[in-house]
């Protein structure tokens, strides 16, 4: 389809944060996964936008009421962004010793930014879920801003 293929060629060219999204089910077993799909809704509610392809292994958790950490990645964090894309590795991805947890929620206190959310809303719109999640806390770092950016296939850093 050639509307989808410059679709696609398109937003290669919007380039976007890269996040870890990690939540858990009614057993406490908690997931991740690496999205470049987030942002901003409201501030009254606070709230956020986050997309999640229905062919993942996350999918099956999303559910009005459930409980999703979003982590915004700093450039150090690359490296997890990839193991948490990784189907192959996906019993591997919340092994990390960065990796901290509340209750059987892990989040990644060194991360740019990081957003304790429930989710409100839930749709599927094509290939995908729609989230819309409240936020109901946020740590964001004191360091310098350095986050994990996507653009053309490839992970990118913010230039001077």
């Amino acid at each position: 389809d050639p509307l989808a293929q410059s679709l696609k060629l398109g937003m290669r060219r919007l380039a976007s944060s890269v996040c870890i999204v990690t939540a858990a089910n009614d057993q406490g077993e908690a997931q991740a996964m690496t999205v470049s799909s987030v942002t901003s809704v409201s501030a009254e509610p606070a709230s956020l936008l986050v997309c999640v392809n229905r062919d993942s292994r996350f999918a099956p958790l999303l559910s009005a009421g459930l409980d999703l950490v979003v982590n915004v990645l700093h450039t150090r964090h690359q490296s997890l962004a990839q193991l948490c894309a990784n189907p192959a590795q996906h019993n591997q991805r919340l092994q990390d010793a960065a990796w901290h947890w509340q209750g059987a929620l892990p989040y990644l206190p060194d991360a740019e930014a990081v957003f304790f959310t429930r989710v409100d809303t839930l749709f599927s719109y094509g290939t995908h879920f729609v989230v819309i999640a409240q936020v109901v806390n946020v740590q964001v770092s004191s360091e310098p801003l350095s986050p994990l950016l996507y653009a053309d296939g490839h992970y990118r850093t913010l230039g001077a």
